[in-house]
């Protein structure tokens, strides 16, 4: 269907709108053109009000309780995608897993847990990166889609997630296993290492850690001057969504946290974990995030606990950058298939 002449000027005077205030959001900053415009995209569809306005959050909880139990939808994609469903004992839940399969596997794995806030599917954007990652690494992907609150808690998800890791064993080598996450994924991704090494499971050769939510209590001093600059994360949300996860009662937007909430335990906030049984980290992030302080401490940690890690910064850069398509994203991205 031919576009009408009004819906083209439309179109064009949305596109000079986005591209102004591309301009202006970029200036000071050292990045590209196309993260400002990423940026101001995010803010014209307005992905910060889900966390920064109570009734949104709590009708998105409702929604979430409701729907999360459904098969998430997958975009088209390259790779043949096989899925089961996965149990185990105690738990009634039953995990959809995900097999994204490259042609002529390498023998390697990535098990990624996809982020968020605990309470959301995997999107389109994870699952069109996740085929591009097998593509580009002839590596197979696993991803489970693990239980969400507020229906579920982290104690039906980490049996799962245990029993799928010690699954995966059974293919693969400890040495051949990357756990990779974002987002809330990445703070999963290090508590399941913690959790792993807790129970007597060798550790994967390497996490791959994309703007991870290692502390949930969302305490740190630095992150609400960031709040004007993030254009997807707000302070007061975030801790409902981990009460939820934690088993809490999650009525309680804008509260502070309080000494005793469970959000202080490692296996909702590893920051607070024995770090020293995790190995080779690699922590993303950028200074256009909430998320961003609590990483650098995070890495900070891990290196004071004798853990080999590093944390790869993208000055402008927003949440989970290296999914972008912006000249920075891809370079990320580049170097995660490189690592892999």
């Amino acid at each position: 269907m031919w576009l009408s002449s009004r819906s083209l000027t439309t179109m064009k005077k949305i596109a000079i709108l986005l591209l102004v205030s591309a301009l202006v959001v970029s200036c000071g900053t050292e990045r590209s053109l196309m993260a400002s415009v990423a940026e101001t995209y995010l803010r014209c569809i307005n992905v910060k009000q889900r966390f920064a306005d109570s009734l949104t959050l709590y009708k998105n909880l409702d929604i979430c309780a409701r729907t999360n139990d459904e098969l998430p939808k997958l975009p088209g994609m390259q790779s043949e995608v096989r899925m089961e469903l996965f149990t185990t004992p105690g738990v009634a839940f039953r995990m959809p897993v995900y097999q994204i399969l490259p042609k002529d596997p390498n023998g390697k794995c990535v098990f990624y847990l996809h982020g968020g806030g605990y309470i959301n599917q995997a999107l389109s954007v994870h699952w069109r990166a996740l085929d591009k990652l097998a593509h580009n690494t002839k590596t197979c992907i696993v991803a489970p889609a693990y239980p969400l609150a507020p229906a579920h808690t982290w104690e039906e998800a980490f049996p799962l997630l245990e029993g799928l890791y010690r699954q995966l064993l059974e293919t693969y080598k400890p040495e051949d296993i990357t756990i990779m996450g974002d987002s809330a994924g990445g703070g999963l991704s290090a508590a399941m290492c913690l959790h792993f090494a807790q129970v007597g499971l060798p550790q994967p050769r390497q996490a791959i850690l994309l703007s991870p939510w290692v502390d949930t209590t969302t305490t740190n001093p630095d992150i609400p001057a960031l709040d004007s600059v993030d254009p997807m994360l707000s302070p007061p949300g975030l801790p409902v969504c981990a009460r939820a996860w934690a088993g809490e009662p999650y009525d309680r937007f804008s509260e502070p946290v309080t000494a005793d909430s469970k959000l202080w335990d490692w296996h909702i906030s590893p920051m607070y974990g024995d770090l020293s049984v995790l190995k080779n980290v690699t922590i993303f992030t950028g200074t256009r995030e909430l998320l961003y302080p609590d990483a650098v401490i995070f890495n900070q940690k891990l290196q004071e606990a004798g853990v080999d890690s590093r944390i790869i910064i993208s000055e402008g850069g927003n949440h989970v950058y290296p999914f972008y398509p912006t000249p920075e994203g891809r370079r990320a991205f580049r170097d995660i298939c490189e690592m892999i």
